[in-house]
């Protein structure tokens, strides 16, 4: 009998599709990333059921996925099936994730329907990659795999005041934490040029 991976434990990239934007975005991010994690794998999914297979073989603490999702929240391979983001969220807290970056700017008002509320997971969705977002991710994962905390890294690299994150290295995102209410906690930055 095989044994499982254990769960939370590493970093998984994944691109899904064949699109030379959204490749381009992979390679480049795998090269910033792929030293700042004890346990770092990238794979590229054709398919949006592969993503999900992926996901169950890693079990990873951080899923870093760069895709696009269209109009009603749903990630399309080049198959043609495909599955929305609120499934993608679900077996990814199943499988252990306690961070799910989506790592291209995809239009807030098509996923917010699709978005679960999460008792363990925090999700961040970039709204601007800029010059900064390298600069932003690396301190991130670097911070978490220190502290092991993303709202409390996050708060440090962004402050949560508009005025406190100006002239800071940052890309627009949206963060959505777990609280024990039940609510999220939303945190967010400006992106600043």
């Amino acid at each position: 009998m095989m044994s499982l991976r254990p769960k939370g434990f590493g970093v998984l990239m994944l691109a899904c599709g064949d699109n030379v934007e959204i490749l381009g975005i992979y390679e480049h991010d795998a090269k910033l990333l792929s030293n700042r994690a004890t346990e770092f794998w990238s794979h590229i999914a054709l398919t949006s059921i592969e993503v999900i297979e992926y996901l169950e073989k890693y079990r990873p603490q951080v899923l870093y996925l760069v895709a696009r999702f269209d109009t009603v929240g749903t990630l399309c391979g080049v198959s043609g099936a495909s599955v929305r983001l609120g499934y993608i969220m679900k077996r990814a807290e199943q499988m252990g994730v306690r961070l799910f970056i989506i790592a291209v700017e995809n239009d807030l008002e098509h996923l917010r329907n699709n978005i679960i509320n999460s008792d363990s997971m925090n999700i961040m969705f970039i709204t601007k990659r800029n010059r900064h977002y390298d600069v932003f991710m690396k301190a991130l994962i670097e911070r978490m795999s220190i502290s092991h905390k993303f709202a409390s890294a996050y708060v440090d690299l962004a402050p949560q005041h508009g005025t406190a994150q100006v002239g800071r290295p940052l890309p627009g995102s949206l963060a959505i934490c777990p609280a024990e209410t039940g609510k999220g906690i939303v945190l967010w930055s400006e992106p600043q040029e």
